[in-house]
Formats: C-alpha cells, structure tokens, sequence
C-alpha cells in the first residue's frame, strides 16, 4: 500500500480545523486529506471495508466507494 498525505507506521494527528461545535457536541473537529492507493481487486467491488489491522482498537474505514 502506498500512502500520500499521511506517513505510514507512525501517528497521525488531523491538522485542519473543519469547525468547533457547540455546547453539548463533541468540541473542535479535525481533518486531513491522504489517498491511500492498493494493490489491484482480482474483481472490482462497488465498496470495501480498510481494516488497520487485527489488534485491539485498531481503526475501520467502512463502504469505501470505489470510482
């Protein structure tokens, strides 16, 4: 997998501010832009789940559209 926008292996904190929500959400809301390019489909679905990894607490991307 290649990565551009972000560092593979390491932390990566969001660095642009979208907007601060008010009083009972959650407060400031962050960003970052990164495309994230595979190795080929043997077929090409119509969306895929990333999964970081096995561990636990390891982050989801669900129903990523693939164009």
């Amino acid at each position: 997998m290649l990565a551009d926008g972000i560092k593979l292996d390491v932390d990566n904190f969001p660095e642009v501010n979208d907007f601060t929500a008010k009083e009972d959400y959650i407060g400031e809301i962050n960003y970052s832009d990164f495309t994230l390019t595979f190795e080929p489909f043997d077929t090409i679905p119509t969306t895929f789940d990333f999964i970081e990894g096995d561990v636990e607490g390891a982050f989801v991307i669900r129903n990523v559209s693939v164009n």
